[in-house]
Formats: structure tokens, C-alpha cells, sequence
């Protein structure tokens, strides 16, 4: 477990299977829109543990006082990143975003993969995904530059934009 003392990255259970379903398909990119193949999925990826060295990903738990309030995935998959490089990303449950949790969570995953050696952490948002740009950029992420048409959308293909911190960053 990773903690600030209010935010707390965790291993996720098969317990919170239905948390995760019912908070997970909201503003999750890859997300099914079935629930039943979104559980099947989630499910899987809990029973098998993942492992960032030997899966190139992990995810875990959001905990706020004892509540699964989210997730948060660090990937870095072989022949994807070039080595030293890790992708990070996020979900917040509705109704806890605006809270600074997210800032917390970002703030002790990118530390903690820094310890652990891991030269470049990057992120990317929706261009118009205010709040997500603002807890990049009070983190210390740089913004690089704006990837056109680069996840879908409620209209479409969304352009994003791509932000990183190196371990260098500080």
C-alpha cells in the first residue's frame, strides 16, 4: 500500500469487483459498455495480479477513508514504450472528483515509479478535460504537445493532449 495519510493505492480484490463496475465504465477510454463483459474483464485483470515488470501494467485501488473511490494504472508495455517510459491513468468514481484525490493518487503513483527508477512518466487527456490538465500541471508534468483524433469521444474522434515529467523533473 502507498499512502499520503488521506489517500491511500491499493491492491485491488475481487471484493470490489462491484465498485469497480459500477464507477469504471464512466470516462474509462477502453471500457465496455456492457457491464457483464466490463466485469469479465475486470475480474480477469484482478485474479491474474498484473505486475508492471512482468505484465508492463498494474492497477490499483483508490482508497479515501476505508472507500474504494477509483483506480489508477501505471502501463508500460514491452515494445510499446521505450524503456524508462511509464503511461499513467486514471478513474475517479462520479461525485469524488474535484476533491483533490486525483492530485493525491497521481502525486504518490509518479513518486513512487520514480523511486522505483522509472526515468519518464507520462499522461494524456482530453484537450477540454480541464481539471485532469490542472492536477498534471500542479504536479510538475510539462506539457508536450496535442495528439489530434487520438481517443473516441461523445462527437467523435478527440484530439488529447500529452503530458510528462522526468525523474529529472523536480
Amino acid at each position: 500500500m502507498i499512502s499520503d495519510g488521506r489517500v491511500s493505492l491499493r491492491t485491488l480484490t475481487l471484493d470490489d469487483l462491484d465498485a469497480l463496475v459500477d464507477g469504471a465504465g464512466d470516462g474509462r477510454m477502453d471500457a465496455p459498455t456492457d457491464r457483464q463483459q466490463l466485469a469479465d474483464q475486470l475480474r480477469s485483470m484482478i485474479e491474474k495480479s498484473p505486475t508492471l515488470d512482468r505484465d508492463g501494467f498494474v492497477t490499483y485501488g483508490i482508497e479515501v477513508d476505508g472507500e474504494l473511490v477509483g483506480d489508477i494504472q501505471a502501463r508500460a508495455p514491452k515494445n510499446a514504450t521505450p524503456p524508462g517510459v511509464c503511461e499513467l491513468g486514471i478513474t475517479l468514481f462520479p461525485g469524488r472528483r474535484g476533491a483533490g484525490i486525483g492530485t493525491g493518487a497521481v502525486r504518490l503513483l509518479t513518486d513512487d515509479l520514480i523511486v522505483q527508477g522509472w526515468q519518464r512518466i507520462q499522461a494524456g487527456t482530453a484537450v477540454g478535460n480541464r481539471p485532469m490538465r490542472r492536477v498534471l500541471e500542479k504536479l510538475g508534468f510539462f506539457e508536450e504537445g496535442v495528439m489530434r483524433g487520438f481517443a473516441p469521444g461523445p462527437s467523435g474522434r478527440e484530439d488529447y493532449v500529452l503530458y510528462a515529467r522526468l525523474a529529472t523533473d523536480r
